[in-house]
């Protein structure tokens, strides 16, 4: 029997009463106690009625009584103070360093067989997800609640790549809001060149050339090694040239060719649309960027990122090579995609900082916007209901992969639903 599992047995009480301890004495639990995730006991200051007797101590969880030698508890006094050794299988009766005999309880004699059938059910399945069969028998308000748990623990852990670029970056915020914007505009396949090509890229010269498109971009074709000496037409011509000036002015030293990827790529993904996009994004915008950290609103977001690439990418997605001509402009797939991805992060790690209350404006941010659309939330949508935000489907992302897929059912609030159930 899996270990946690019984410790959530405990915890939440899901057993037949009353209790009795191998040697026959009645166990009135009046509190669990406090789960320790550390080392030590499993729970602290637990209070149980022992026959007549009040015990507050500790309580320590095992599979098999004998694995309180194994793991050599006998000698630890960390475990002085255990008042109950909850088990599985009682194969052994065990002592604390200083000889006291600690009372057992047997769990499996007590267990009922709903909520261990729901659990090994769950662990031994091949769905999609553990819970796919119960899901839509789950109370609503327990799955809401568990996605916007996801929702939260999917931003805290997208902020910790922020602040080890803050920590890099000596706290330079629009140092690594520009990092993690111009990756977002990568998208999966480009997303590292781009961040290359922003660590490569002092952000003061980014602003201090913002009012001037032209050079603007010349700095990131530059900076991103897309700039050559074999260019026919004048646009590239004339990028060169402003390069060559500000590579010698600032010694700029650029990142290999050999990062980009252009093949399988939509024509409105390419990674010399996006940089001349995220061009128009610094010129259109530059003066007002602390606002994109200060709890921005989705419909301010929109209009940020209203941009197109430069004429010449009408017709171009390489330079000196024609194409069907087609306006570049970020549509709203690639502008959501950038709001999620970069702003919701930097502004909620931003605002984890200076103003607590405003950080919790992120998720509403989120819930403002459309859901994504991709395998796992079609997946999601087919077997729980259609989704209708960008924060459930961040969410429902967090939730697959960090407890569904990992089968980490016991930390779930929909697992625990499905398991007490009985």
């Amino acid at each position: 029997m899996n270990e946690n599992f019984l410790a959530f047995i405990w915890k939440y009480r899901i057993y037949q009463q009353p209790l009795f301890t191998t040697d026959g004495k009645q166990i009135d639990v009046l509190s669990p106690g406090m789960e320790n995730p550390d080392s030590g006991p499993d729970f602290f200051n637990a209070r149980l009625r022992i026959d007549t007797m009040i015990w507050v101590g500790n309580v320590e969880i095992h599979n098999k009584a004998s694995d309180w030698y194994l793991h050599n508890h006998q000698s630890d006094p960390a475990f002085n103070n255990t008042v109950l050794h909850v088990v599985y299988d009682s194969n052994s009766p065990v002592t604390t360093n200083v000889g006291f005999i600690v009372p057992q309880l047997e769990l499996k004699q007590f267990l009922t067989r709903e909520p261990v059938a729901s659990y090994q059910r769950m662990m031994e399945t091949l769905h999609w997800i553990p819970c796919e069969a119960e899901l839509n028998q789950t109370d609503s308000l327990i799955v809401e609640k568990m996605l916007e748990r996801s929702l939260v623990e999917r931003l805290e852990e997208k902020t910790a790549y922020i602040r080890e670029l803050l920590q890099r970056w000596n706290g330079d915020w629009m140092q690594v809001f520009f990092i993690v914007l111009a990756k977002a505009f990568g998208a999966r396949v480009n997303a590292s060149a781009f961040e290359l090509m922003a660590q490569a890229t002092p952000v003061s010269l980014v602003l201090k050339n913002a009012d001037n498109l032209n050079t603007l971009e010349a700095l990131l074709f530059g900076q991103a090694g897309l700039l050559s000496e074999q260019f026919e037409d004048p646009y590239p011509q004339n990028l060169l040239r402003e390069y060559r000036y500000l590579k010698h002015k600032y010694n700029l030293h650029t990142i290999p060719y050999s990062c980009w990827k252009f093949m399988r790529i939509r024509p409105s993904g390419f990674p010399t649309v996006r940089i001349s996009q995220l061009a128009a994004f610094y010129h259109k915008n530059y003066r007002h960027l602390s606002s994109f950290l200060n709890a921005p609103v989705y419909d301010q977001l929109l209009q940020a990122f209203d941009i197109h690439a430069s004429q010449y990418w009408d017709d171009h997605l390489r330079f000196d090579q024609n194409s069907v001509c087609l306006s570049k402009n970020l549509g709203a797939d690639a502008i959501n995609g950038l709001i999620i991805n970069a702003v919701a992060n930097l502004s909620f790690c931003y605002l984890k900082d200076f103003s607590h209350e405003k950080a919790a404006m992120i998720p509403d941010l989120l819930y403002d916007m459309p859901p994504e659309n991709n395998n796992v939330i079609r997946k999601w949508n087919k077997i729980a209901g259609k989704i209708h935000s960008a924060g459930h489907s961040q969410a429902v992302l967090h939730l697959k992969k960090n407890y569904c897929e990992q089968k980490k059912c016991l930390n779930c609030l929909i697992g625990h639903a499905v398991i007490r159930d009985i």
